[in-house]
């Protein structure tokens, strides 16, 4: 098999191969953008590279031989290609991020916060707008900041309540804080998505941090338990009771044995339509519903 088959086998779709151990950008199948790198290692008896797509997160390394079969000799190029393919990549995505948080900036600059309240997906989550703003398209935007309060990355809503987050750019350690008043908090809420977020800010006053998904839970508990030793953490989780695998009851359980935090996942009366976080509880029994369930768990406002 080629580098250029082993990519296609891949999906990736089928690229001319450049073997000068460069980087090189491709659009993979059905992707609109230059997601997808290579690197074709030069000067072998046989074919060997990487080869990656930047959105997902796909990464393969390719060799055309058994690498057992390799010669010592081959061995020592192999590893030598490896290391020099990694700082490559290293560069090149530091390089994307600072290129994306550049445009990150710029767009949030020229977004308005007037009437970002009136959103569409605001007002069909019945919640407030804290920190976030509309561009020219009457999008929502939800900045997203590391532990130095810089921000990397937005998450753009649209109308129909569809979710993206800005081409290349971090969402690693990224977080959008809603109520982060002072460098000191005695307690702190951690949950998945901005409605949730809102809608337990506007039910207890508590700060919270939204994490952007329950795969990130862990990653951001730790970096908050980092900058805030001593807070009381408290992970407000998604309870995906109608998933064959409750992923948010699953990851918040794992977040918070991380680092030592409580969970509290809503409670409802009715379960018809398959409500699963504390913004649904919102909007089918109200703030005070969500507030009640707090009590005790932490100090509501």
């Amino acid at each position: 098999m080629t580098f250029q088959d082993f990519i296609y086998n891949l999906g990736l779709g089928h690229h001319e191969i450049i073997t000068d151990g460069e980087i090189h950008r491709f659009k993979p199948s059905g992707n609109k953008s230059n997601s997808g790198w290579y690197i074709s290692y030069p000067h072998f008896e046989y074919e060997a590279g990487v080869v990656g797509d930047w959105k997902t997160g796909l990464k393969e390394n390719f060799c055309s031989i058994n690498k057992s079969e390799l010669t010592l000799e081959q061995k020592r190029q192999y590893a030598q290609q490896s290391a020099k393919a990694a700082s490559q990549r290293k560069a090149d995505e530091a390089k994307r991020r600072m290129n994306a948080k550049k445009e990150v900036n710029e767009i949030w600059g020229k977004a308005s916060t007037k009437g970002a309240g009136s959103h569409p997906y605001l007002i069909n989550k019945k919640i407030k707008d804290f920190n976030v703003r509309t561009d020219a398209s009457n999008n929502l935007l939800v900045p997203m900041y590391d532990n130095n309060h810089i921000m990397w990355n937005i998450q753009k809503i649209l109308s129909n309540g569809e979710k993206r987050f800005h081409p290349n750019a971090r969402t690693h350690g990224c977080y959008y804080p809603i109520g982060f008043l002072s460098n000191t908090l005695t307690q702190l809420i951690l949950c998945e998505g901005p409605s949730t977020g809102m809608s337990i800010y506007q039910a207890i006053g508590v700060p919270t941090a939204v994490c952007f998904g329950a795969e990130k839970l862990d990653s951001i508990a730790k970096v908050l338990r980092e900058k805030y030793p001593n807070t009381k953490i408290i992970i407000a989780g998604d309870d995906d009771q109608f998933n064959s695998v409750n992923i948010g009851r699953n990851k918040s359980f794992i977040a918070a044995k991380q680092v030592n935090a409580s969970t509290i996942f809503p409670v409802f009366e009715d379960l018809s339509t398959k409500p699963t976080d504390f913004n649904d509880l919102h909007c089918l029994e109200g703030l005070e519903a969500v507030r009640k369930q707090f009590v005790g768990v932490c100090d509501v406002f």
